[in-house]
Order: structure tokens, then sequence, then C-alpha cells
């Protein structure tokens, strides 16, 4: 049976309802983060991760199935194992077992040192994933190099800003790292906006964007306030509610680029079309 692309969106946006409604519920205190409702919450966020999971494994199969492109299904597999990783990066940040302190005596929050682990390779799979959307908008290597650096050097200006002096280097040296990779979302983005105008991109297309700029926003809020925020201790856990909800708004709109690379293999093959079209009749 075939899920349509409506459907999804439609599912992909009451996943983001749920997010918003609990978010709310957390920060007007009617629903507050605390020992006796933790657990609840993580098992909301869980189910709401792994929706996240099923609408870009859903989508996968979709394309598998009614898609002819080779590369547009690879994206769609690459992009559903990315966020399958992530979501399991999420399991650790819960923090279930409460660890604090493990590798730095300055930093209380240390445990979501190990997420890096997972994200890293959910992010390099998203980041992967976009490669070839970037080589059919003609973008050249020197493009893509100049906004790679550029990213790259406000990304290590702010994480040297933020950075604790006496970290452990442990510590600094991988959230250094996976810092400078999530940015790579937002270098993406800055280069889909320079095909924009003359793509005559779709909704779809800019929501992408809007959501690889998030994934660099959530990161750089971790790394702010939940990391090294209040001298190490983080503003915990508002800063957990609210990203919580960019992290997953970011996460829902980047499963659509499957999407949106097939809108644009469809614009070529029409355009290619129109021009045999014209050559035939003149």
């Amino acid at each position: 049976m075939s899920i349509d692309k409506s459907f999804l969106s439609r599912a992909a946006f009451l996943v983001w309802v749920i997010c918003a409604a609990q978010t709310a519920f957390v920060l007007s205190d009617l629903w507050p983060y605390s020992k006796a409702s933790r657990l609840y919450q993580h098992a909301l966020e869980t189910l709401t991760t792994f929706a996240i999971v099923a609408i870009a494994a859903a989508t996968w199969r979709s394309l598998l199935t009614h898609c002819e492109n080779r590369e547009t299904i690879t994206c769609a597999k690459l992009v559903a194992l990315g966020v399958l990783f992530c979501a399991f990066g999420d399991l650790v940040n819960f923090n279930l077992f409460q660890h604090g302190y493990r590798y730095d005596p300055l930093i209380k929050h240390d445990y979501l040192i190990d997420s890096i682990y997972v994200f890293s390779i959910g992010y390099g799979l998203i980041l992967l994933s976009s490669y070839s959307f970037l080589k059919r908008l003609a973008i050249t290597h020197r493009q893509i190099f100049a906004v790679v650096l550029m990213v790259s050097s406000v990304t290590l200006l702010s994480y040297a800003q933020m950075r604790l002096p006496d970290t452990a280097p442990y510590v600094s040296t991988l959230a250094g790292f996976y810092a400078l990779l999530v940015a790579q979302c937002a270098s993406v983005a800055v280069l889909l906006l320079l095909k924009a105008a003359k793509s005559g991109a779709p909704k779809r297309y800019y929501l992408l964007v809007i959501g690889l700029l998030l994934a660099t926003l959530a990161d750089a809020l971790i790394g702010q306030f939940w990391l090294f925020g209040n001298q190490g201790q983080g503003y915990f856990p508002l800063i957990r509610t609210v990203n919580w909800f960019i992290y997953i708004s970011s996460s829902l709109l980047i499963i659509q680029l499957p999407w949106v690379f097939q809108w644009l293999i469809i614009s070529e093959r029409q355009a290619v079309n129109a021009q045999i079209e014209t050559l035939t009749n003149g």
C-alpha cells in the first residue's frame, strides 16, 4: 500500500503540534520538567523522535516504489538512516541514569558528549544525502569551499567564545568537532539559498533551508546554554525544553529533502521535454 506525500506531510505536522503542545505545557509550568515527570516526558519524546524516523522511512519506501531515479531513492535512504541515528542520540541525551561530571569536573551535563558519537553519524548521513542535490543544482566545488570556509570560521570563533578555559581536552575536542560538523547544515542552507532565485523553488525548498538552519541553531544553543552555560552548570531544564522544540522542528523539515530532490528531478525532466517540444515544433 502506497503512502502519499500529503499524508506524510500531515503526519509530520501532527508530530510538530504534539511537540509544540508539550513545550507550551512545560514552559507554562502546567507540566514542568521534574524528577516526578521526566520519565513520562521522555516517553512522549521517544515516541516523537521515532515518529520522525517512521515518516522518513515511509518516505524512503514510497520513493522506492514510485520513483525511478536512484539518486532520489538513495537520498531518502540516507535521510531515514540519519534521523534514526539521531533518535539514538536523543535517548543518550535523556540521561536516564543521571550521569554528570564524568569527563570534566567543570561540566555538569557532560553526558551530552556521549551522544556526539551517534549524532555525528546521523548528521553525517544527512549531509551526505544533500551532496547529490547540490550537484544537481550546479553548485561548484569553489562555491562549496567558500561557503564551508566562511561558516566554519564563524563556528570556530563562536565555539572559542563559549568554551570554558579549563575544559578537559576530551570534552573540548569532541564538542568542537561536532560544532563544526553540524554547522555544515548551515553551509548547505546557504548554498541552497544561492540557487533559490534561479530554481523557481516550491515552499518545501525553503522549509528545508529553514530546517537546516535550525539544526545548526539547536547545536549552538546546546553548547552555549546547556554544556558550557552558567559556568558549566547549564541553564537546565529550560534550555533542554527550548532546544527540544527547535531540534524537532528542524528534523521534521529536514526529512522533506527527498521530496525536494524529487521535485528537482521532475523539473529538470520537464525542462528537457519542453526544449525538445520547442525544437520539434520549430
